[in-house]
């Protein structure tokens, strides 16, 4: 598999960066300019194994919905949860083809943007050179190899659903690949569907590997071009690149949500403690370098915008323990009381959650459009090494603050939330357990990035509702009183889990106002 083959050309370059003469060539001041292109290049590899890695996750979920779907329909009907499982599918892979278009006009700007070498450049520095480029044009075909086979034929959908509704037979057989087949099975026949979502999982669970894989590989690799970059001018650009990098490689790690969620908001507070701290306060040529980048307007304007990012992800943890808390008010008065009813405070508890997510949802929107800004923002500064490594420290500090406030946003905005009593009694409870938990896998929680403290909570209580519904009586019976217990512990650990990330929120937020301070003070000497 080409993914696989990319894997070992990563482990090669490793091992060619180490070499003592490489790393000479690279760290003289005429590899310069190529080492910014690298990196650069480098970031933006990593960006779309990441984006096409995520992709990967959210399909092999749609593709076990639909499993789960055919599966219960062969044992007890099922074709409206059948029907709106494949038309999630349908919906997902055209969002799909959307994104692999942006990524393959992004990887097109890779291949497309080095500088040819001078005649006048060492040949120990010109062969180095051509064989990193060669190495990025490879990743780029093979990448955009694998984004054209997620995206397949654009049209397959339609056509195919134009041709059932026609009542006309497609007599040409086409090669295609295992999504666009089950394309085909979900739209003309689904008689063997479940062997083709079979075949469809397989193929997903080779491409996670080698995605993850491959994303390790890409961060090796850019941590070591890193290294081989020409000493900066000013010591704290290698200090906050350090902390950008650790950052960033918390996206591969294997840490549960709540851990990755805390070690990126120490990690970002710890970077924005280095810029107020050290740069920004650092030298006059170094703040005059900022003020010369013609971007400081830019600056001030995406600081703002993530400084209310930041304050909306703390006042949405701080909406969703006091609505927990509610909820474990409401759950000790059941216990105590001779009857049990939870009905007005779930409608409550819900409503509360619906409004959160609303709100979470709009600064996911506003923390991408904010990173994109400055990302698309033109400096002045020509080949000056300093504003080059300043500039460039700018834009990676965005992208890490972009990465961490929406990893924040999504482990909040987790799980899809319970539903009204009327939902229940209307959709059959025993469907939505099945769908809502059968079991925390954290491997794709982690992907996600879900709190599952909120998803166990929400689970226990789902049982609890359940449970109350089978009763004839009101009373409270032994089973309902030891569910009772078990949503109150689970609650504690919500509330414990957004007390956490509250103190986090309130640290990061503290010290992105002294940067912004810090850049105005720049600004008005």
């Amino acid at each position: 598999m080409a993914l696989a083959s990319l894997e070992e050309l990563y482990s090669c370059t490793e091992e060619f960066l180490k070499i003592g003469s490489t790393q000479r060539v690279m760290s003289s001041s005429d590899a310069s300019e190529f080492m910014e292109e690298m990196l650069d290049g480098s970031l933006r590899l990593m960006d779309t194994c990441s984006v096409s890695r995520d992709l990967m996750v959210e399909t092999h979920e749609h593709v076990r919905g639909v499993q789960s779907c055919v599966r219960r329909k062969k044992i007890a009907g099922g074709n409206d949860q059948l029907d709106v499982a494949i038309s999630g599918y349908v919906g997902f892979r055209k969002n799909m083809r959307k994104e692999a278009k942006k990524l393959i006009g992004s990887l097109k700007k890779i291949d497309g943007g080095s500088c040819p070498c001078s005649g006048q450049q060492d040949e120990s520095l010109v062969a180095v050179i051509d064989a990193m480029r060669r190495e990025v044009s490879v990743s780029v075909s093979v990448l955009k190899s694998f984004l054209e086979f997620l995206s397949g034929r654009q049209s397959n959908i339609k056509t195919k659903l134009t041709s059932v509704l026609m009542k006309k037979k497609d007599l040409r057989e086409e090669t295609k690949n295992e999504l666009e087949s089950l394309d085909s099975a979900i739209c003309c026949s689904r008689d063997d569907l479940q062997n083709k979502l079979e075949e469809v999982e397989l193929s997903i669970d080779g491409f996670e590997k080698h995605l993850e894989g491959l994303f390790r590989r890409l961060h090796k690799a850019y941590k070591s071009r890193c290294v081989s970059l020409p000493v900066r001018s000013h010591p704290s650009v290698g200090r906050i690149q350090e902390v950008v990098t650790k950052v960033r490689a918390l996206g591969s790690s294997s840490l549960e949500s709540r851990t990755m969620v805390r070690d990126g908001l120490s990690g970002l507070t710890e970077l924005y403690r280095c810029l107020s701290e050290d740069l920004f306060k650092s030298s006059s040529e170094t703040q005059q370098a900022l003020l010369n980048s013609g971007l400081m307007d830019k600056l001030l304007e995406v600081s703002l915008k993530y400084l209310e990012v930041c304050g909306g992800a703390k006042d949405s943890a701080s909406r969703i323990k006091k609505s927990v808390v509610e909820l474990q008010s409401a759950l000790r008065r059941s216990k105590k009381g001779g009857e049990f009813s939870l009905e007005n405070d779930m409608d409550a508890y819900m409503a509360s959650r619906k409004e959160n997510k609303k709100e979470i949802k709009k600064y996911m929107v506003m923390s991408k459009e904010t990173d994109a800004c400055l990302e698309s923002s033109v400096w002045r500064g020509g080949d000056d090494q300093e504003m080059s490594s300043l500039v460039r420290v700018m834009q990676e500090t965005s992208v890490v603050t972009c990465f961490v406030l929406r990893t924040v946003l999504s482990f909040l905005s987790s799980p899809k939330g319970l539903k009204s009593k009327s939902q229940h009694q209307h959709k059959g409870w025993g469907i939505v357990m099945k769908l809502v938990k059968k079991g925390i896998d954290h491997h794709n929680h982690e992907k996600g990035f879900s709190c599952l403290e909120l998803e166990a909570m929400e689970t226990e209580i789902e049982k609890l509702v359940t449970r109350e519904d089978q009763e004839e009586e009101k009373e409270i019976s032994e089973e309902i009183s030891e569910r009772i217990q078990c949503s109150l512990v689970r609650s504690k650990e919500v509330e414990a889990a957004m007390e956490e990330l509250e103190e986090g929120l309130e640290g990061l937020f503290k010290v992105m106002i002294q940067a912004r301070v810090s850049l105005l003070n720049i600004l008005s000497t």
